[in-house]
């Protein structure tokens, strides 16, 4: 295996061989050919190269191409063959966005539940079906029981909460479940609950202009796909502000560097 870390001041590019021995959370555990281990943040690595099986390499191509649904196949038939853990967690993080594209909802969250099993911090949490938009909602017919609100298992909580936020029936529950998860100390739970917060600001009317720039200085810090929800949330606030400009530029954010799946980014896009 190769990693290439990133040049830092007064450092230059360099690459490591040796052997990929974890990858979960931001880390990566590496060995290299001296024996030595190392721990490596990923946000130091530009790349990380492994032997990767053919169905997994299909899978990835079909995946990049849209092809959601033949790409699913191709990494279950390499998730089969594949005894790393670490590896099996990559490819059902794949398997997970191609399931949300797809609208496999239920297997979606339950790939994502099956990374968690070995991984709690896992940056895959990303990839769970969440509503991000309400009109989504009645254009899929999505739905959850109040009951999972309460589920063992805290990504399917947030999953049901972020459904149940759109149906004022049962809104009061959901927005207590998501105040539970953002106090929880897990951060990436944390996170996502807290973009879901601000959804529900949106349900109520808000925000205001000053919440709305605090929400842009909170959206900075963030990145990937976090960063696309919350600039996701930021566009339809900016929308209701008439900061027309801003707004077109958060809602092409999402769509154009992290999509998710594919209605809410045609929304976006619509929007802006």
């Amino acid at each position: 295996d190769i990693v290439e870390l990133r040049a830092t001041a007064g450092v230059r590019a360099r690459s490591l061989v040796g052997l990929v021995e974890d990858l979960s959370g931001d880390s990566v555990v590496f060995r290299g050919v001296d024996g030595g281990v190392q721990v490596l943040r990923l946000s130091q690595l530009r790349v990380i190269r492994f032997a990767r099986s053919e169905d997994w390499e299909a899978g990835l191509i079909l995946s990049r191409g849209r092809r959601w649904l033949e790409a699913i196949p191709k990494l279950r038939g390499a998730l089969s063959r594949e005894s790393r853990p670490w590896a099996q967690r990559e490819i059902r993080g794949e398997l997970a966005v191609c399931q949300r594209a797809a609208g496999q909802r239920p297997e979606c969250l339950s790939t994502v539940e099956e990374i968690l099993e070995s991984d709690s911090e896992t940056r895959h949490l990303a990839a769970l079906p969440l509503v991000w938009d309400e009109r989504v909602c009645v254009e899929q017919g999505v739905s959850a029981e109040a009951a999972d609100l309460q589920a063992k298992s805290l990504a399917r909580q947030l999953v049901a909460a972020s459904v149940l936020l759109c149906d004022e029936s049962t809104r009061l529950p959901a927005e207590g479940a998501l105040r539970s998860l953002r106090r929880s100390g897990r951060g990436n739970f944390g996170v996502l609950a807290e973009l879901q917060l601000w959804r529900l600001r949106l349900l109520q009317g808000g925000p205001e202009a000053l919440e709305a720039e605090s929400w842009q200085r909170r959206a900075e810090e963030l990145a990937g796909a976090e960063r696309g929800m919350a600039e996701l949330q930021i566009g339809r606030a900016m929308v209701r502000l008439r900061e027309d400009d801003r707004a077109a530029v958060s809602l092409r954010w999402m769509p154009l560097t992290a999509p998710l799946d594919p209605w809410h980014c045609r929304r976006a896009l619509m929007d802006a």
